[in-house]
């Protein structure tokens, strides 16, 4: 059974590093445990989730741990900022603690209390995980087959569930379609199912690709460039406050920064403009720091050590991408017998809800294994956002629970708004 950790020792909390045996890649991991289970964690119900850009593991508190800092016995530091300890241990206690202390904790409920086992990675590139420079690191078949032996470092012989946001969930798509043996059920939000790659899959730059067919990514363009990992470092605390601040979110659009939300530069040649346009404002004293935020000030202390080189490497790799996928000979449609649940958001401008509803997705769920629902009043944060977060939990868990109920059934592919 999980018990509460000793406040006065870091190690005791479920952090953990795993080092894959094949690439040598090193995962930081949250490993929760799920509260008053008995036996072997192995029989456990394990939910494995996989966070995007620009996030961390934590983009996921609101699900697996937040709530749980009342439950067990996480550990208050002094300070926000306390986040310059020195070693691992010192840093995992004095930047997981003040971000679960300011949780809404009426969030009891979720995983870990339900029964679950929740495996959380920082993805590679992320946080205290490896960050290689070469982009067929970050490849989706490198991630899958180093996600699969974690599970087996972890202990996890059997299924898990996988869910996934953003970046996360093209893996857990992907590494559906790798280790069909491995998922009892899949999740995705915001992002669609792309089919995989073939011998008769055109091979075109993704310049053509995106300014013929998906304009909605032309901001990746900019994330390709080298430079840019240069310019977000100097304005990264603007850049995720954009996505990461609660207080950001609340204000008028008047009043935030032009260019500044995310809908406002999908589009091929503004985000860099705007980032530009932020780093000379900044060279002028125009620009301060964010005020403190617990929450933003987790994103700003981490992604101020790591830098953005490694996590922009994901948008490099669609041509390894296709060469690996068809190599691979991946079946073109999702295997049938797993239930597959997308969770679109009305308002994101980035991965909008056409990409899901799209003919092409549909007829690659030929069993009508896949359901989807449109967050209509939600956007690319839903899973963060104060007045979504609540709605899509209640969403994932009761969608779980008729899974791990054996009460499932195929719905046809249905669709419904929400």
């Amino acid at each position: 059974m999980s018990t509460a950790p000793n406040p006065a020792d870091p190690n005791s909390f479920n952090h953990r590093f795993v080092r894959i045996p094949t690439t040598k890649h090193v995962y930081h991991v949250v490993d929760q445990a799920p509260l008053h289970h008995r036996g072997d964690l192995a029989d456990a119900p394990t939910l494995l989730l996989c966070h995007g850009f620009p996030d961390l593991w934590c983009g996921w508190r609101y699900r697996e741990m937040c709530g749980m800092a009342d439950v067990i016995g996480f550990p208050a530091c002094a300070s926000p900022h306390s986040h310059l300890a020195s070693t691992p241990s010192q840093q995992l206690r004095c930047t997981v603690a003040p971000l679960l202390h300011h949780c809404n904790r009426t969030e009891i409920h979720a995983f870990a209390a339900r029964g679950w086992r929740v495996i959380c990675p920082s993805q590679l590139g992320y946080g205290l995980s490896s960050s290689p420079s070469d982009p067929s690191h970050y490849s989706y078949k490198t991630v899958s087959y180093d996600l699969n032996l974690l599970l087996t470092e972890l202990g996890v012989p059997g299924q898990v569930i996988l869910l996934g946001h953003d970046w996360g969930g093209m893996i857990a798509w992907r590494f559906t379609n790798y280790f069909p043996h491995r998922v009892k059920a899949i999740i995705s939000v915001c992002t669609p199912y792309q089919s995989p790659a073939n011998s008769k899959t055109p091979i075109i730059s993704d310049e053509e690709l995106i300014r013929k067919y998906r304009p909605n990514f032309g901001y990746q363009l900019a994330f390709k460039k080298p430079e840019m990992a240069i310019k977000l470092d100097q304005v990264g605390d603007l850049f995720l406050e954009s996505m990461h601040s609660a207080r950001f979110r609340r204000r008028p659009k008047e009043a935030k920064p032009e260019g500044s939300e995310m809908g406002s530069w999908v589009q091929e040649g503004r985000l860099e403009k705007s980032v530009d346009r932020q780093i000379e404002q900044r060279r002028q004293g125009k620009l301060p720091k964010p005020d403190p935020e617990p929450e933003l000030d987790f994103y700003l202390s981490t992604f101020s050590k790591t830098g953005f080189a490694g996590c922009l490497n994901w948008y490099k790799t669609r041509s390894i991408n296709q060469l690996e996928e068809v190599a691979s000979n991946l079946s073109p449609t999702f295997p049938p017998h797993i239930p597959a649940l997308q969770l679109p958001a009305a308002l994101d401008a980035a991965l909008p809800p056409e990409m899901c509803l799209a003919p092409a997705v549909l007829k690659c769920f030929p069993g009508g294994n896949l359901e989807v629902r449109v967050l209509q009043t939600a956007d690319h944060w839903c899973l963060s956002d104060e007045k979504e977060r609540d709605k899509v939990t209640g969403i994932l868990c009761e969608w779980i629970e008729i899974v791990l109920a054996g009460k499932w059934k195929p719905t046809g592919n249905a669709i419904a708004n929400l």
